[in-house]
């Protein structure tokens, strides 16, 4: 069986979508890493730094960053529903619009993603220790492609704290390193593995081609994508 992507963007949902008796999936595309979690992640981590600020002594955070952390699926996965269900609970009885950082560290992954960095290569050190938490030892289809993306931003803090290794002597803050992270993972489209001759094979329409499928699904199959609407305007 093989499903094509006319519109690649739908390969999140359509991975979701995948019922858990299917065990055997080959992605024959890769994901861009600005539609992945590991990329929405480290955009509100860098708006963490970017709004942090200092209310009566202590550090505080602005609360939509913290309120899309909270939510997002890699910490729900490992905090569980339940505590982040009471901290937002909590944000929004009380109205703040600055969370102080005592509110959220009352558990150990939490303590690391609203941790304070002094330095470039603390907060290299708590990226690289936060990626290892969040991933799972388990074989499951959904968190074998999570580990897959978290390996890939994994790899990429490893080569940041290699450069800062022989040029520490140039400062940075945390919101310019962040940034710096999310430029190198940006431009290749994350592979992931899988078996390309058994089971669900998923692809786009490049990768289709000369592929003879016994059933074959063609998702986004609308106006604009297919057939795809490439051209330049006449002035």
């Amino acid at each position: 069986t093989g499903v094509v992507l006319a519109d690649e963007t739908l390969i999140t949902p359509v991975m979701n979508a995948i019922p858990p008796k299917i065990k055997a999936v080959n992605v024959t595309m890769g994901l861009a890493f600005t539609l992945s979690p590991v990329f929405s992640l480290l955009t509100y981590l860098k708006q963490l730094e970017q709004m942090l600020a200092k209310r009566g002594g202590e550090q505080v955070f602005y609360y939509k960053p913290v309120v899309g952390l909270l939510r997002h699926q890699y910490v729900t996965d490992c905090v569980g529903e339940k505590v982040l269900q009471e901290l937002l609970e909590k944000i929004q009885s009380d109205n703040l619009i600055y969370v102080p950082r005592s509110l959220l560290t009352n558990n150990e992954i939490l303590s690391l993603i609203f941790a304070s960095s002094a330095t470039t290569a603390d907060l290299l050190q708590r990226l690289r220790s936060l990626l290892i938490m969040l991933s799972e030892d388990n074989p499951d289809l959904h968190v074998s492609q999570k580990n897959d993306l978290l390996y890939h931003a994994l790899t990429a803090v490893q080569r940041l704290q290699n450069i800062w290794f022989r040029y520490e002597h140039i400062a940075a803050n945390n919101e310019t390193v962040i940034s710096m992270l999310i430029s190198l993972l940006s431009p290749p489209a994350i592979p992931f593995e899988g078996e390309p001759i058994a089971g669900l094979q998923i692809m786009g329409m490049l990768e289709s081609r000369a592929m003879d499928f016994e059933n074959l699904i063609i998702v986004g199959a609308n106006e604009e994508y297919l057939p795809g609407q490439h051209h330049s305007d006449s002035f």
